[in-house]
């Protein structure tokens, strides 16, 4: 069973069901964690071997800092949510200062799914919009599924294509 949150319902419209609501891929929070993990043992190596005891205190407080900076993203992960309903796409974000932008889907033309060699074997893509590619939303989890929803609801009178590759 998974957590759908509440947040969403103040910002349907009465006639608007949410039909997907989804975080962004965790791998969103590998770069920080792998900045720490480094941060913390550039930090042991120092304590290890430096003579001087004050060389210390500055590494391990930018130890601390990068530890605190992977919490805090990974605290602004947990509350941003991607959701989709039948009109709209909804983007909350922000731990201290919530943020919700909210897109027609009818004003989603050129919808484009941008999948990385790490994205297909991972199972994420970055949604991107417009001629000129504006991403919408990286680390989009099952983004063949979102892909399909949106356009569905885009233009819910197309039959699908059953010939379209949705692979890179």
């Amino acid at each position: 069973m998974s957590y759908i949150p509440a947040w969403p319902a103040k910002y349907l419209l009465p006639y608007e069901a949410a039909v997907i609501t989804i975080r962004q891929h965790p791998i969103l929070l590998a770069p920080s964690y792998v900045t720490a993990a480094g941060g913390l043992a550039a930090a042991w190596f120092a304590g290890a071997w430096a003579s001087a005891g004050w060389i210390l205190v500055p590494v391990w407080a930018a130890a601390a800092f990068l530890v605190a900076r992977s919490l805090f993203l990974t605290a602004n992960w947990a509350v941003q949510y991607v959701v989709i309903t039948e009109k709209r796409v909804m983007l909350k974000s922000g731990l201290f200062n919530p943020r919700v932008t909210i897109t027609a889907i009818e004003s989603l033309d050129n919808l484009t799914l941008e999948k990385s060699f790490g994205g297909t074997v991972l199972g994420y893509a970055a949604l991107a919009m417009g001629e000129t590619g504006e991403t919408i939303i990286d680390y989009l989890r099952y983004p063949d599924q979102i892909y399909l929803e949106i356009r569905n609801a885009a233009d819910p009178g197309r039959p699908p294509d059953l010939d379209e590759d949705l692979s890179p």
